[in-house]
C-alpha cells in the first residue's frame, strides 16, 4: 500500500472510557482554549 492509498483509506477508531472529568480539569481546559483563541500562548503547566 503506498502513502496516498492510505491516507485515503485512513480511519480512526477511538475508545472511551466512562470515567468522569472532574470539573477542575474541564475549567482548566476551557480556560486554555479561551486564551488560544484570543491569541494567548497555551501553557498545560499548572500556575
Amino acid at each position: 500500500m503506498d502513502i496516498l492509498e492510505c491516507i485515503k483509506t485512513r480511519r480512526s477508531i477511538s475508545v472511551y472510557k466512562d470515567t468522569p472529568v472532574e470539573e477542575e480539569v474541564l475549567l482548566k481546559i476551557l480556560e486554555l482554549l479561551d486564551g488560544h483563541l484570543r491569541g494567548q500562548t497555551l501553557s498545560l503547566s499548572s500556575t
